[in-house]
């Protein structure tokens, strides 16, 4: 064989295991790594543009399911209950993320699961997506009593059925519209996004470097050429603007005051870091 007709072959050969070697890597040593990246939201995409299965209470009362749009995304979560099972249930959406049994059994609802997966792989033409629906034990009409009884009191009640320890009944007050926040259109989503471009450049870039980089507080002081306490100070005073601006519009468009709109603020609040990366990772510091 021609001498350079081998050189070549080796070289193709090095270059094609060198190849293998990086894909590798890329797709199973680092895929974990890649996945927890802020601006990689493919996982995200893929589960709210597929329905999640449902949460009902124990008497059979709908409190999540998903619901076909027109928007950016093909689904979104609806709450039948409005605020009745807010900080039980929680929200999902594309902006804010997830919590409460939204977030504990995200795995089970957006079929993940082991079990759900090799399900849909045994039977890949089933004509429903094979998704897990979450059954609490908390009775819908022990929950309206507790919130009647309440009413417009700050505090929590707490039903528990003595003979096996199962929870009937969990309300708080203030509490909120989970409606809002999980919609992927909403005047909150709007809101968030108008906040976000009327910082000033160096809010935004203190946010990307910190959140997004993962920068800490300590190096960016020597960057900036000013303390850390000022650092700090400068990343508390962005984040503020972020949630008064973004709580604003949502206050103005449906009416909602008092401790119906402090709810909304502290579920907001639960899933600022994860809007915050997200959304900083996706824009320019320049911009």
């Amino acid at each position: 064989m021609n001498p350079q007709i081998r050189k070549l072959g080796g070289v193709l050969l090095a270059c094609y295991l060198a190849l293998f070697v990086q894909l590798n890597l890329t797709q199973v040593a680092r895929a974990p790594q890649l996945n927890e990246r802020p601006d990689n939201t493919r996982a995200i995409e893929r589960d709210v543009n597929r329905p999640r299965g449902d949460v009902v209470s124990a008497d059979g009362q709908l409190l999540a399911h998903s619901v076909e749009t027109d928007g950016r995304f093909r689904y979104q979560r609806n709450y039948p209950t409005g605020d009745l099972f807010a900080h039980v249930v929680g929200s999902y959406s594309f902006l804010f993320g997830a919590d409460g049994v939204e977030r504990r059994y995200n795995d089970a609802l957006a079929g993940q699961t082991p079990s759900l997966r090799f399900g849909g792989f045994t039977d890949p033409f089933a004509g429903e997506p094979n998704v897990g629906n979450v059954h609490l034990t908390i009775d819908s009409r022990v929950q309206r009593v507790a919130a009647d009884a309440l009413g417009q009191r700050e505090g929590s009640v707490v039903a528990i059925d003595p003979r096996d320890g199962s929870i009937l009944a969990l309300w708080s007050f203030p509490t909120y519209d989970p409606n809002l926040p999980s919609s992927n259109d909403s005047v909150v989503a709007r809101a968030f996004r108008q906040a976000l471009a009327e910082l000033t450049p160096r809010e935004r870039s203190l946010l990307r470097l910190n959140l997004v980089d993962g920068i800490s507080i300590d190096a960016l002081a020597p960057m900036y050429a000013v303390s850390r306490a000022t650092v700090a100070r400068w990343l508390a005073s962005a984040r503020h603007a972020l949630q008064s601006r973004t709580v604003a519009a949502p206050s103005r468009h449906t009416q909602l005051a008092g401790a119906d709109l402090d709810g909304l603020m502290a579920s907001l609040d639960s899933g600022f870091d994860l809007s915050l990366r997200r959304f900083v990772a996706e824009a320019s510091p320049e911009s």
